[in-house]
């Protein structure tokens, strides 16, 4: 598992950095980032970086990638963006505006560079890497991402006819039927179905490869590919900071809109 690399700097120094045209690279700000961390039941959590695992006394298992930050603002982006194939595999619009509040994924995080000024830390990250905007309240997925929440069928029982789907959650996450009453005690999770979200502009990938020709609107009952992982853009529901838990993914990974069916 990698670290990041954390230099001291000061804060004039900071102001003056450029970054390099066409670097691809974005410094964000992550706020008194040495603070302890507080869950949602009110928990304070001192975070030792050398600990994998923690338990808040629930039944699910957690990782040292659940206490990682993974949100801050934007300080400062390049001047342009170039694919190369590795590190930006699809040509896309530069999205991102100085001062945007964004969420971006846990492993190039931890193998970012960053900067320490004060009680402030400033890390560099690639900008594929980056998720989700939030400007004055409107989320903006970026690099073609899009946000989905879980589908869970409701298992009816013998003669009942067929399982009925269950689009509505909480926001742990949890199932909410559109009835509002829960038939069973145990609906599962539809691992290869999403109900889309919220969705951010189709890119053009280098690779021939791949395509994100498929049309998906917010509401939308989509299927995914079969070897499809499931990765939420907040790991941890105790940490969770939007009114829902979504999971995030790009639309080359959508085989069906049942919807448009």
């Amino acid at each position: 598992m990698g670290s990041r690399t954390m230099q001291p700097i000061e804060y004039d120094v900071l102001k003056r950095m450029e970054l390099s045209a066409f670097s691809n690279m974005v410094l964000v700000k992550v706020p008194n980032f040495e603070e302890d961390r507080t869950t949602k039941g009110g928990i304070l959590l001192n975070v030792n970086k050398d600990t994998q695992y923690f338990s808040e006394g629930d039944d699910e298992s957690s990782h040292m990638a659940d206490t990682e930050i993974v949100r801050g603002v934007v300080e400062k982006v390049p001047p342009g963006l170039l694919p190369d194939g590795d590190l930006l595999p699809w040509h896309t619009d530069m999205e991102l505006q100085v001062g945007d509040e964004i969420i971006w994924d846990y492993y190039d995080s931890r193998h970012s560079v960053s900067f320490v000024c004060g009680p402030d830390e400033f890390r560099l990250l690639n900008y594929a890497s980056c998720y989700l905007a939030i400007r004055d309240g409107e989320l903006i997925c970026l690099n073609g991402y899009a946000l989905f929440e879980d589908v869970f069928v409701e298992f009816l029982g013998a003669g009942e006819g067929k399982n009925k789907e269950i689009i509505g959650q909480n926001k742990d996450g949890g199932p909410v039927p559109s009835s509002g009453i829960l038939l069973s005690t145990s609906p599962q999770l539809e691992k290869l179905k999403g109900r889309v979200y919220a969705i951010g502009t189709p890119v053009e990938y280098t690779s021939e490869y791949y395509s994100d020709d498929i049309d998906i609107a917010p509401g939308d009952l989509v299927e995914f590919r079969k070897k499809f992982s499931r990765i939420y853009l907040e790991r941890a529901k105790h940490f969770q900071t939007l009114d829902k838990r979504l999971f995030r993914a790009q639309r080359r990974e959508i085989i069906l809109n049942r919807s448009a069916i």
